[in-house]
This record gives C-alpha cells, sequence and structure tokens, in this order.
C-alpha cells in the first residue's frame, strides 16, 4: 500500500509540474520513462500515469489563463481566458475550468456503461467509417476558418506533409518534437514576443447556477467518446466541435466545456484501451508498452482518477489563487528561455538530431498559423491525414 501511495503522490507533483510548465506535457515525461525503462512494478506505474494525466488535464489551464500559454489540449481556453486575466478575473476562469474536470470524472458515471457493454460490439462496424468521418472532419476544421480558409488548407498541407514524413520515419518518439513545435515552442515563443504585465487579480468566492452546467455537460457527454474513439482525434478537437455547437453560450460555459472535454477525453481512452486495445492518448500509449489491462485492474483505475480529482482539485484551488497573488512578480521570459533550451536538450536525448529538426520545422508551422490568427487545432492534420491513408491504403 505504501508503493501506491508514493506512486499517487509522485503522480500529483508530475502531473502539476507538467501543467504549470508551458511546452513540457506528460507526454514527454511519458517518453522518457520508456527510453529509462525503469523495472518497476507495473502497477505502480500505472497509477502514477494516470495521476500525472489526470492531473495535469487540471492543471495545464493555469499557465492558458495566466500566461497566454496553452498546452495542444488548453490553445481554446486563452482567448476567453485572457479577457478574464485583463478583467482581474483570472482565477475565476480557472475555477470555470475545474468545474468542467470535476463533471467530468462525475460523467465517466454515465458513459462507462456504454463502454463496457456496447463498444467492442459496435467498434468493428464504427471503423468502416472513419476515413469518411475523419475526413469530415478536416473539411469542417478548414470549413470553420472563415476568412482564412485557404490560409488553413495551406497550413494543414504543410502540417499532413510533415506528419507523413515524420510518422513513416524511424524517429524515436516521433511525435514528441511533432507536437512539441506545434503546439508547445511555436506558443512559448508568441508569448515571448507578446509579453504584458497583468494587472493585479481579485480573488472572490464564486457560484455558478446548476442550470448553467447542462449545457457543457451533455456536449461533453457526447463529444468526448467519439473523439475518444476516432483515431487521430484529441480534446482540442472535441473543443472545437464544442464550439460551435455552443456557440451562443456564455464565456464562463465555455471554460466549463473546455475544462470537461480535456478531462474525459484523456480518461475514456483508458477504457478504450481496455476494452479495444486502441491507443487513442498518450497516456493510453504508455499504459499499453508497460501493462495489458484486465478486468482487475478496473478497481485500480477508478480509485486512482477518484482521489485525483479530489486532490487535483485542491491543488489547482491553491496554485490559481497563488498566481493570482504573485503574476506580478514572476518572470515570465526567463522562465520560457530556460524550457525552451530543457525542450531542445530532451528532444536531442531522445530523438536525436534528426529530431531536432522536425522541431524546428513543426515550431516554424505552429508561428505561421499563429500569426495568420488560423485556428491551431488544424496542425493536428498531421496525425488526421497519415491515419486516414493508413486506413485507405
Amino acid at each position: 500500500m505504501f508503493f501506491y501511495f508514493l506512486s499517487f503522490i509522485l503522480g500529483l507533483i508530475t502531473g502539476t509540474f507538467t501543467g504549470l510548465v508551458p511546452g513540457i506535457h506528460t507526454n514527454l515525461i511519458m517518453s522518457l520513462l520508456v527510453l529509462i525503462n525503469l523495472k518497476i512494478n507495473t502497477n505502480y506505474l500505472l497509477v502514477y500515469s494516470i495521476t500525472t494525466a489526470i492531473t495535469n488535464t487540471f492543471i495545464d489551464f493555469i499557465p492558458s489563463v495566466y500566461f497566454g500559454a496553452p498546452s495542444e489540449d488548453t490553445l481554446l481556453s486563452v482567448s476567453p481566458g485572457h479577457k478574464y486575466l485583463l478583467n482581474k478575473r483570472a482565477h475565476e476562469a480557472v475555477i470555470y475550468t475545474l468545474y468542467g474536470s470535476v463533471i467530468a470524472i462525475i460523467s465517466l458515471i454515465f458513459i462507462f456503461p456504454f463502454f463496457y457493454f456496447a463498444l467492442s460490439k459496435i467498434y468493428d462496424f464504427l471503423e468502416l467509417f472513419f476515413p469518411f468521418l475523419l475526413t469530415l472532419t478536416i473539411l469542417f476544421l478548414i470549413y470553420n476558418s472563415k476568412g482564412k480558409k485557404i490560409k488553413a488548407f495551406i497550413i494543414i498541407i504543410f502540417s499532413s506533409i510533415l506528419g507523413l514524413i515524420v510518422l513513416n520515419s524511424n524517429i524515436t518518439q516521433p511525435l514528441l518534437p511533432l507536437l512539441t513545435g506545434f503546439f508547445g515552442l511555436s506558443q512559448m515563443i508568441t508569448s515571448i514576443n507578446n509579453n504584458s504585465n497583468p494587472p493585479v487579480q481579485e480573488i472572490k468566492k464564486i457560484k455558478i447556477p446548476k442550470k448553467e452546467l447542462i449545457s457543457p455537460t451533455l456536449t461533453t457527454i457526447f463529444l468526448s467518446p467519439i473523439c475518444s474513439i476516432l483515431p487521430g482525434l484529441g480534446a482540442s478537437q472535441a473543443a472545437t466541435f464544442g464550439q460551435i455547437i455552443n456557440k451562443n453560450k456564455s464565456k464562463k460555459q465555455y471554460l466549463i466545456l473546455l475544462g470537461s472535454i480535456n478531462t474525459l477525453v484523456l480518461s475514456t481512452s483508458i477504457f478504450t484501451l481496455f476494452l479495444i486495445n486502441k491507443k487513442r492518448t498518450g497516456l493510453a500509449s504508455f499504459i499499453s508498452q508497460i501493462i495489458i489491462l484486465g478486468k482487475e485492474h478496473l478497481l485500480t483505475i477508478f480509485l486512482t482518477i477518484f482521489f485525483t480529482t479530489i486532490f487535483a482539485s485542491i491543488l489547482t484551488i491553491f496554485l490559481s489563487k497563488f498566481f493570482a497573488k504573485n503574476i506580478n512578480k514572476i518572470n515570465y521570459k526567463k522562465l520560457s528561455y530556460s524550457i525552451i533550451i530543457l525542450i531542445i536538450f530532451l528532444t536531442i536525448l531522445i530523438s536525436k538530431m534528426i529530431g531536432l529538426i522536425v522541431l524546428i520545422t513543426s515550431t516554424l508551422i505552429g508561428l505561421m498559423t499563429i500569426r495568420e490568427r488560423c485556428n491551431r487545432t488544424i496542425m493536428m492534420s498531421s496525425i488526421i491525414i497519415p491515419t486516414i491513408i493508413n486506413y485507405i491504403f
């Protein structure tokens, strides 16, 4: 029991670190663990990895809101979060995403029976439509780029070509330099150039009417399982669809939606791995490399998710209040430069010099996407297009 507890505590610490530090994703930590190949009991690694990943989904909205430095899964929160920041209400924005994350875990109660009893039976049938559905997703992303359809199409072409080259190469951990450049380094460089001093933040007690939780909850329950089943799709794509569905909703409802989708897509990916052995997230990919999930692991998974939700919620509130009180004392530029150097070092260590070339290329595409003000989720075409081609050929 002691080692389970230790794994849980280390997971909370790691998830908090990856959530707070822009550009450092849980996938990077998982890649390092695979590279190191530690001889640790797989059950302890299971608890550690789930705790790390779930905690990350709670915490990673903090740098997105306070510094405008999102991860791939929180990039859509920058605009509404920044408005709350300028209005001295950044803590309030973080709490809304926290509400969403908690809603996501509660929603698992309703989603799991469908996954358990239906998914394995209908998956083979659904798989026949995957190329068509993924193609529709790409077309939808282009259509949703209002006024920028040609630019979005060009970025999709660049991203897809890079994705095809990288995913069909022998690069170690190819997604590390690819996605880190698209969503990590590019945003950090932009944030450094646009760095400004935010106003002193206010911390107030926040109450949300129950009726405002209904729409985000229903949208999350509908979209998250779909994006957990379809290859190449994740939280950012689910959030994009959710944004369209809830386009007339308030900013607080939108932030709740983002928080819930981010957490639920990750959580359901564990059960997708368990039921049909499909890896839809970095977490699921890591778990598949260390253990073969069986029914005997379900209780451990649920308990880990439950206790992580409690402790991650407390950590999120505490850290958000800390940043609200001390945001003007943090030198974001120095922190960002240090992280950029670390990312480059880790990329060379894990993916060698060819990985560095991929990192530079994907960062340039990411910077172009930001400069042209296109929805950054279109760069996920780097994974979606190769997936479509793989299904067809």
